[in-house]
């Protein structure tokens, strides 16, 4: 079944891929856009014959391995565990790194962690057809504890994916876990046991060789944040920020040249790397010029700094340090000018690279590129079921606040109608200080399928149009942030693009939020609100993180008051107070198992909603997370919103 989903389509010269769909008739089905990707986390093994990939069988999550010429090597259903991260331990071995909601407690000492999203990993064995668990050691099987014994770590929690390194001329797994203190430490992992010794008593960033040679300290009472850096068997200080409060800068891993690393550092005028030498603590500014902030890449395999990417508004751009490597990308890139190209995975020698394209007719098509042979091989496609002429027009668009700043925002049409008096769905994202990116956006795909457009406005607070476009937000949460969204709105309908009089707002865990608020705050815009993971009482969020952190002034606190403002004014912009000023209906969707947004925001808001004799509708989602991880409830959530959508704001 696995090796059906991956039929090798043929291959054009000089690169050349094009995409080509039949007509359709009618939309695809709403599951063709809520399912979990039928194909992604491609990773080719670093002797470049095998490829392991997460597919989606029907409707279950797998591992799957398959040689290039077709052969199928192995594959195995994985339930409902959500895969965060697959890679190559060796040739003969696939770690899979996944996550749980659960509640954690170690036999040891009594010690708890809440409630939240735990890692584990595995280890598959190709020739065996089999799994271990890494770090598991005869665990509990309800506690998901062991005792310690000598060196070896006490639970199966890792920090993170695993990283491989050269030691003693081995390619060598090494992972994250907890030493008996619980804290954090790497071990060295017997691929075919699971099981693994201490083989740092440290946790930082690794060398190629696998030693730890600096780490990041925070000191969150304090606001004090400090690189470290080994000498010998000590650790200086090298570089130290008192005021660290709320942002802090970060360890990104390894710099350009053996012996220095990179470090972010945020300031007034952009986040600045800085690439440290340990030796000396001398610091480098690394400049991109027009470019923008750049996000470092690294290799797998070595640790060794690969590049950055850098994300504008329609694009992702590559750099790559070695000028090889940059011509390589450089004639992948050439191959398909007009898709949005992004790398999956490479061969040690980069000769063989797995890339997803999306564009105007493709909703996700993961390739191989053979750069000695000249080719490029489709494996499959992330939404195979949504074909190229059914994918809606995607448009970069810029409107004018009420105050005059600059909203850039994504715009999906829905194919074949005129962009004249459409219905609109705004959705705006969650964070609030993060982003949508352009490409194949499955749920604003979804909505356009059924004749909505849909706006997703980048409103100020957002991360990724620069430092000062972020501290916009400050202090706007539920003001000029809500305001942002309809002022977008008025924007449409003044082109005549869209009617004033059909417009609703979704979204989720922010966007949730924002979609109460359109009901509650900003009021005369909207016909129906549905929101997912939404918060409702500000109040009690803040109280909930101080149960869930503790009492001080913690990090999280600092947040969210950034973007909130002062305790005496939260009132006046939590949507649970002002349920007296909702006259449109109004859609909750939450999932159960939300560590994030815990469920009762929604419970709270439906109870207050029906006390004022509002109308309200609930769906809960069962065993789903915050980020809507799994196929099954994702599809849920999409169904229940449409048919609320085309309920009261129909189409057409």
């Amino acid at each position: 079944m696995i090796r059906r989903l991956l039929a090798t389509a043929a291959t054009a010269a000089a690169l050349q891929f094009t995409l080509a769909a039949p007509a359709l008739a009618a939309p695809p089905p709403i599951e063709a856009y809520g399912a979990l990707p039928a194909l992604e986390q491609v990773e080719i093994s670093p002797d470049g014959q095998k490829i392991a990939f997460i597919a989606t069988v029907g409707g279950t999550r797998a591992l799957g391995v398959r040689s290039l010429a077709g052969q199928d090597l192995g594959g195995v259903r994985l339930g409902d565990q959500k895969v965060r991260d697959i890679r190559w331990g060796d040739d003969g071995h696939v770690l899979i790194t996944t996550s749980m909601t659960t509640n954690v407690a170690f036999a040891a000492g009594g010690y708890y962690f809440d409630k939240g999203e735990h890692y584990t990993a595995q280890s598959y064995d190709i020739a065996k057809r089999s799994f271990v668990t890494l770090l598991d050691h005869g665990a509990s099987t309800t506690s998901n504890i062991t005792r310690i014994k000598g060196n070896v770590t006490n639970s199966n929690m890792v920090l993170g994916a695993p990283e491989i390194r050269m030691v003693d001329g081995q390619p060598t797994v090494l992972v994250g876990g907890y030493d008996k203190e619980y804290n954090g430490v790497w071990f060295k992992i017997d691929l075919k046991t699971g099981q693994g010794r201490l083989f740092n008593e440290n946790f930082g960033v690794l060398d190629e060789a696998g030693q730890v040679v600096a780490k990041e300290e925070y000191y969150e009472d304090e606001g004090r944040w400090r690189l470290m850096a080994r000498e010998g068997t000590n650790w200086k200080e090298l570089y130290v920020d008192e005021d660290a409060r709320i942002d802090t800068p970060s360890l990104l891993g390894a710099g350009r040249k053996p012996g220095t690393v990179l470090m972010a550092v945020p300031e007034k005028t952009a986040n600045v790397i800085y690439e440290v030498t340990l030796a000396t603590g001398a610091r480098t500014k690394l400049s991109f010029g027009d470019l923008g902030e750049g996000v470092p890449f690294h290799d797998g395999r070595t640790g060794r700094l690969l590049g950055f990417t850098f994300t504008g508004e329609t694009d992702t751009e590559v750099v790559f340090l070695d000028d090889a490597l940059a011509k390589s990308w450089a004639s992948i890139r050439a191959g398909f000018k007009n898709s949005r190209v992004s790398i999956q995975s490479w061969t040690p020698d980069f000769k063989k690279w797995v890339i997803e394209t999306e564009g105007p007719n493709d909703a996700g098509s993961v390739l191989l590129v053979d750069l000695v042979a000249g080719k490029a091989s489709k494996l499959g496609g992330a939404y195979p079921a949504v074909p190229g002429d059914a994918v809606n027009e995607v448009r970069l668009v810029h409107y004018k606040a009420a105050d005059g700043l600059d909203i850039p925002a994504y715009l999906t049409l829905p194919r074949g109608r005129e962009a004249k008096n459409l219905a609109l769905i705004v959705l705006p994202h969650g964070g609030p200080a993060t982003r949508d990116y352009p490409g194949f956006d499955w749920w604003a795909q979804a909505l356009a399928s059924r004749g909505y457009a849909v706006l997703q406005p980048q409103y100020r607070g957002s991360d990724g149009f620069g430092p000062e476009f972020l501290a916009a937000g400050y202090g706007e949460y539920g003001r000029k942030m809500q305001t942002d969204l309809s002022d977008g709105v008025r924007w449409l309908a003044k082109d005549g693009v869209i009617d004033p009089k059909r417009v609703c707002i979704a979204g989720a865990s922010y966007g949730g939020s924002a979609a109460l608020g359109g009901a509650t705050l900003d009021t005369g815009v909207y016909r129906c609100a549905s929101a997912v993971a939404g918060v409702a009482d500000i109040d009690w969020k803040m109280a909930d993180l101080k149960e869930k952190e503790g009492q001080g002034d913690t990090q999280s606190n600092r947040f969210w008051t950034r973007y909130m403002g002062p305790r005496e004014s939260w009132a006046s912009i939590s949507p649970i107070k002002h349920v007296d000023r909702v006259t449109i209906p109004v859609q909750l969707i939450h999932g159960k198992d939300d560590v994030v947004v815990p469920i009762q925001h929604s419970y709270r808001f439906r109870d207050a909603m029906k006390a004022a004799g509002k109308t309200v509708e609930f769906t809960e989602l069962g065993g789903e997370d915050h980020w809507l991880s799994r196929g099954e409830t994702r599809v849920a959530m999409l169904q229940a919103q449409i048919a609320f959508l085309e309920k009261h704001n129909p189409p057409n």
